[in-house]
């Protein structure tokens, strides 16, 4: 019911005031409520609470103030948007802005969002590109060719060490 591009922002217990929420039957300390960014929604609304289920537990999702994920989530008695480590989920950064290169494969499933929400698909131009934290360092210099990665490619973690370096060929 709910799928967004979101930045995670502070993360609140569930008080009194949330008796909307039918958690009776499980520990309140598992939840905690979402203020979040939402950078790109592909499905439902910007006016809801993101209720995070599974807090302290094996269906702990990992939410971190300031990383960026892109959440599914299921609709609570209508205000609220339910997100766990069950549904689907892609992780895109941590807080730092450092993503993960090596099976990454979000900028296609952003792209397969944007299709199906009608929202224009994010073209990458022809020739190199670099990248920075938001620290000022360098986070890649790549290459692109028909919006794809293409040539030499480095990455660096938000301190500056290189995390990979490789080659692309389209």
């Amino acid at each position: 019911a709910f799928i967004a591009h979101v930045k995670i922002g502070k993360k609140s217990m569930v008080t009194a005031e949330d008796s909307a929420l039918q958690i009776a039957r499980n520990d309140p300390a598992m939840y905690r409520k979402l203020s979040v960014e939402i950078i790109e929604l592909y499905k439902g609304t910007r006016d809801i609470t993101i209720l995070e289920w599974g807090v302290g537990s094996s269906c702990d999702m990992g939410l971190r103030e300031n990383a960026e994920w892109i959440l599914f989530g299921n609709y609570v008695d209508r205000q609220f948007v339910a997100v766990n480590y069950c549904n689907t989920w892609i992780y895109l950064k941590n807080a730092s802005g450092e993503r993960q290169w090596l099976y990454d494969g979000s900028p296609e499933a952003m792209n397969e969002l944007r299709k199906l929400a009608n929202i224009p698909e994010k073209k990458v131009a022809d020739g190199r590109h670099l990248s920075y934290y938001n620290n000022g360092l360098v986070l890649a210099d790549e290459g692109y060719k028909d919006g794809l990665p293409d040539g030499y490619r480095k990455v660096y973690y938000a301190n500056g060490n290189m995390m990979e370096e490789g080659e692309f060929r389209t």
